[in-house]
């Protein structure tokens, strides 16, 4: 009865200090927890030494036994309560680390206590580490595969019995874990140590079943008090491929054809949407340059009103166009075909001109764009967005005036735009196309749109000082455009 109280005692310091110090990674991370299994790993390879407790009734479990049970309990804590495989590969790896350590100071201690130059005060036998050794490499191999054989079973499962409390599953392949343990350990090891009497049969195995049942208890309690994912939440993401199979044919066609129709109606609203609001927009801007020429009486209050009207009208229509784009983007599904540069330079200028009206757009050597490239319409707002790029950024009280100029080969072709503009420093050139997800409230992402379409057809973009000024980006900035050719 004392040794089963003991026990108990060894698997609440153990488990208990475990949870303890994994409580502790909101301040101190998961540093503490590791050390705790490095700990573990040390008094795996000394208690299997020091002692064996007697439990009763024949039963005897070694003090290494408690220990490894407590090592591939931690491993077991990591998994249902951080979720993360990643995190696991790097538990495994580090107590595979430690294990090496041992492995090359084993035999340095068996020389150690053989060697005349070194004392020996307790009179320890060097014959027990050069033993220890084999039954060392033979226990690292089999924890190590017992390990990821544990948290392979853990996942499937998960999957395969959904109606199973997860911690039900979790205790069952623990236990299971230490059963295995049981039964292979004295298996693989016997060869090695015949000169040794180790535990084994039934009593090894009802020893590996009661630590299996206490470290368990104490899985469900750690559980709890920290809030493991693994047990709350049991909703699957998505349909397994058996799920597909064994589901009637008809079925999953329906379902598939249900999402595509919804993806169709989705983007025919866009469209309608944007079409609309757009014309909307153009209405708003002629009724407010009516006020502006007709009514002469307006005070200058009222005009800057209408001026901060009309900016934000030209504003809608740029996010709405640039919305559009980033739809067509993310569908990853544009057929490309050759278009024709000009054709496409003349919508955007046009639009770009109706957008900013009080701003004079002079284009210069638009007719090298009448070449066919690789790509999509979409292009279009390519353009429109470089075009309200220059007009936002021009020099003030300056007209907008652009360069164009177009060098071909047998595979790209490639579209210098210049203006004259305010530039961009060079070290800040990168952070343009950073992705939408970082940039504040999503904004001032037209150049983003260039990069990503022109990506999207195997292109890119480059920006780079003018050439008559090539060391001052002061003086204006040249659009790199590199767009697949095509073949008409």
């Amino acid at each position: 009865m004392i040794g089963i109280v003991i026990l108990i005692i060894h698997v609440l310091i153990y488990a208990g200090s475990g949870i303890i110090l994994y409580a502790l990674r909101t301040r101190l991370s998961l540093i503490p927890f590791y050390l705790y299994i490095g700990i573990l790993q040390v008094f795996t390879s000394l208690m299997s030494s020091f002692y064996v407790l007697d439990i009763g009734y024949g039963i005897l479990v070694g003090g290494g036994s408690i220990v490894y049970a407590a090592v591939i309990w931690s491993v077991m804590l990591i998994y249902i309560i951080e979720r993360d495989l990643e995190t696991i590969k790097m538990v495994i790896l580090g107590i595979v680390a430690i294990q090496f350590i041992f492995l090359m100071l084993y035999p340095i201690y068996a020389f150690l206590l053989s060697f005349d130059g070194a004392s020996n005060p307790l009179a320890i036998p060097s014959r027990l580490f050069e033993i220890s050794f084999g039954i060392f490499w033979i226990g690292n191999l089999l924890a190590l595969f017992e390990m990821v054989l544990m948290v392979f079973l853990l996942e499937r499962m998960r999957n395969a019995l959904q109606r199973v409390p997860a911690i039900v599953n979790v205790v069952f392949v623990y236990i299971l874990m230490l059963l295995l343990d049981g039964l292979l350990f004295p298996f693989l090891a016997f060869p090695i140590i015949q000169s040794i009497s180790i535990v084994q049969g039934i009593a090894s195995i009802v020893s590996k079943l009661l630590l299996g049942i206490l470290y368990g208890s104490m899985l469900v309690i750690a559980s709890f008090i920290l809030d493991s994912k693994y047990i709350r939440d049991r909703t699957d993401t998505g349909m397994s491929f058996a799920e597909m199979l064994s589901l009637p044919k008809t079925e999953i066609i329906q379902t598939w054809q249900r999402a595509e129709e919804n993806q169709i109606m989705v983007k025919i609203l866009l469209d309608l949407l944007g079409h609309d609001i757009r014309n909307y927009s153009d209405v708003s801007l002629k009724v407010i340059e009516l006020l502006e020429t007709q009514d002469s009486a307006l005070s200058d209050t009222n005009l800057e009103l209408i001026s901060e009207i009309k900016q934000a009208q030209h504003k809608t229509i740029t996010l709405l166009d640039n919305v559009l784009a980033l739809s067509i983007i993310k569908e990853r599904s544009l057929k490309t075909s050759p278009v024709n540069l000009l054709e496409l330079f003349n919508l955007a200028r046009t639009d770009a001109t109706t957008s900013y009206r009080n701003v004079l757009l002079k284009i210069q050597g638009e007719k090298s764009l009448d070449i066919f490239v690789n790509g999509h319409p979409i292009l279009q707002s390519m353009f429109y967005n470089l075009l309200s790029n220059m007009i936002k950024y021009r020099k003030p009280e300056h007209d907008v005036v652009v360069e164009i100029s177009v060098i071909t080969d047998t595979k790209l072709t490639h579209v210098l735009i210049s203006d004259q503009g305010q530039g961009i420093a060079p070290e800040k050139r990168e952070q343009i196309f950073d992705s939408l997800e970082s940039r504040p409230r999503f904004m001032n992402f037209g150049l983003y749109i260039v990069k990503a379409l022109l990506n999207q057809f195997g292109g890119d973009i480059l920006l780079e000082n003018r050439a008559d000024s090539p060391e001052d980006y002061r003086a204006g900035l040249t659009y790199h455009l590199s767009i697949p050719s095509a073949e008409v």
